[in-house]
């Protein structure tokens, strides 16, 4: 697993735009953009990795992080990431590795795993929040392919004073 970080202490509220299951659509992206505004890291969980670099490239010089889905197999990206993000330790995954369809608790314990107090997860195409102890279980849902009747989403995490703040945003 790779590790990257982006752990300055600052008073500075971060906002990190988290968007997965894209499925091929820059109009998704380019709406969680427009929505989300001033955004100073973002995430793409998966499913599918051109869309998270482009992601990246509109994201300029602000970090971008990207792990792969099970639709991308021959992409080049990893499985799943560690990153701190003012000072708070979240894991990135697609999730589907990890089960999340059937329960979170493979995830959590992979979390645990890691020491990581967020873990960042996609695949179901349905938005959740959720905690378990002290581990945030955060699906921003579907940007693109919504299941279960919902409205397209992303999510949009504020990192504050190493604390995270995660909301829900429809598209």
């Amino acid at each position: 697993m790779q590790e990257n970080d982006l752990a300055q202490k600052t008073s500075k509220t971060l906002r990190v735009l988290v968007i997965s299951d894209t499925h091929g659509s820059d109009a998704a992206i380019r709406r969680a953009l427009a929505v989300c505004r001033d955004i100073d890291v973002a995430i793409h969980l998966g499913d599918i990795v051109s869309d998270a670099k482009l992601l990246r490239d509109m994201m300029g010089d602000r970090p971008c992080y990207f792990v792969r889905g099970n639709c991308d197999s021959y992409n080049a990206a990893e499985d799943e990431l560690l990153v701190t993000i003012g000072g708070v330790k979240m894991l990135l995954v697609h999730g589907h590795e990890d089960g999340v369809k059937y329960d979170m608790m493979r995830l959590y314990y992979h979390a645990l795993e890691h020491e990581a107090t967020v873990a960042l997860y996609g695949h179901t195409h349905v938005s959740d929040i959720d905690r378990a102890g002290n581990v945030w279980l955060i699906n921003p849902g579907s940007a693109s392919r919504p299941r279960m009747g919902r409205p397209r989403t992303c999510a949009l995490l504020e990192v504050r004073d190493g604390k995270v703040y995660p909301g829900i945003v429809s598209l």
